[in-house]
């Protein structure tokens, strides 16, 4: 009896919860046996296109890439295969939809990090380049290309390339940096290396921003315009030697902080970024937007504010706004926030934060507002205690459980009752 009664607390007090805060991000797909990580949209909107380092999603066969209509996932051709490791970085449309990554063959074609797809199978485009791909764009008529690659075809390039549909031509004169990400932004071209921001002067590029972090290298992971200002996210904490925590706004002259976020955890803490309105969506491993707002990895910014919704797609990597909906791939998948646009004023404040989500082996558990935890409990869905915990950890091992759904009770030290669930593979 005492045993039931557990149980139907716990179950009344979850849906209690999820009535309160009805935003929530569920698995629409999840991939095996690794990640999802770019998500985009054709310009049709006809489309949402998964890249990343998986070799099926939903159960389909997919070998680093996959496209879902709103209802059904479809493989695209063969695939792209590849010694090791191999995977999709990034998508443009240039007289086609174009995929780049780090991969050699698609089926029996030999394709070189570079394809464009003839609506049945993934070809050559140019010959390929003959490193790793992390960014396409489209500028003035032609197909820009950045990473680690020297040769674009047979043409010498220095870690950026131009196709004009034809001929390969190098963008930048003797550069040894790698190039990572790009935009264009008031009619020029903006791209980062390791720790800088440069803006291209013809074929010199000038630097604009310089990178640090306290906890390591500094990286850029995602780069986005909102209202008439490049956005820059990664893993940084300071630019040009002013407070950026994580991301920052260039006016086309200075730099600018604009609140950033926390993030205790040793993974990108911005890794994707999506304009949608007059919003600016930002998605990463941070728990804490402008010093106190809870985030849980998924925020929102008006040009003055954050504000959040839901529990966040925690450890997310790219996001997209496709047919009305948010998505958002993390490691295990794909998630769909679970209301349309018309409800983003319906913004909730995180109750538990657990990731990963599904899980394993091990567990790490977030209170909202940095509050500390006392004590925290798993029941099974039957509402047996599984195992207690009198302390605070780091992470919480769930290896042993038995695969399905659990319930996670949390006290915090202020005695204030938390609940959520996870779900054990």
């Amino acid at each position: 009896m005492k045993k039931a009664l557990v149980f139907l607390l716990l179950i009344s007090f979850f849906w209690n919860v999820q009535a309160q805060n009805p935003n929530w991000w569920p698995f629409v797909a999840l991939t095996r046996p690794y990640s999802p990580g770019v998500l985009w949209t054709d310009p049709q909107n006809n489309f949402l296109y998964v890249g990343g380092d998986y070799d099926s999603i939903a159960n389909i066969e997919g070998n680093c890439i996959s496209r879902f209509d709103g209802t059904t996932w479809w493989p695209m051709g063969a695939g792209f295969y590849g010694p090791g490791i191999h995977y999709v970085s990034c998508f443009a449309f240039y007289n086609g939809i174009i995929a780049g990554g780090y991969f050699t063959n698609s089926g029996n074609s030999t394709v070189n990090n570079l394809a464009t797809w003839n609506g049945s199978s993934w070809i050559p485009l140019g010959g390929g380049v003959n490193g790793r791909v992390y960014d396409l764009g489209v500028f003035n008529g032609e197909l820009y290309v950045t990473g680690d690659f020297t040769m674009a075809g047979n043409v010498p390039v220095y870690h950026f390339a131009r196709w004009n549909g034809s001929n390969w031509n190098p963008v930048i004169n003797n550069y040894s940096g790698y190039c990572y990400y790009m935009q264009v932004y008031n009619n020029d071209i903006y791209f980062a290396d390791n720790n800088s921001i440069f803006k291209l002067n013809g074929g010199n590029p000038i630097a604009v921003a310089t990178l640090s972090s306290s906890s390591g290298p500094a990286s850029v992971t995602c780069m986005k315009v909102f209202n008439n200002e490049l956005y820059v996210g990664g893993d940084f904490d300071l630019v040009n030697n002013q407070s950026a925590n994580y991301i920052f706004r260039f006016d086309g002259n200075n730099c600018y902080d604009v609140g950033g976020v926390t993030f205790p955890y040793c993974i990108y803490p911005v890794n994707g970024m999506e304009v949608c309105g007059n919003d600016l969506f930002i998605t990463g491993a941070f728990d804490t937007l402008n010093g106190n707002l809870p985030g849980n990895g998924f925020a929102i910014w008006n040009g003055n504010a954050w504000s959040t919704i839901g529990s966040g797609p925690y450890d997310g990597y790219g996001i997209r706004v496709f047919k009305g909906d948010i998505y958002a791939s993390m490691r295990l998948g794909v998630m769909k926030y679970d209301s349309t646009l018309t409800s983003l004023n319906k913004r909730t404040e995180v109750v538990l934060g657990i990731f990963p989500n599904p899980s394993a082996q091990k567990i790490s558990i977030r209170l909202p507002l940095n509050k500390r935890i006392s004590a925290v409990n798993f029941y099974d869905m039957n509402g047996n205690a599984v195992r207690r915990y009198s302390t605070a950890l780091c992470q919480y091992d769930v290896s042993e459980f038995a695969s399905g759904i659990y319930f996670v009770e949390v006290m915090a030290e202020d005695q204030q009752r938390y609940m959520g669930k996870f779900v054990k593979q």
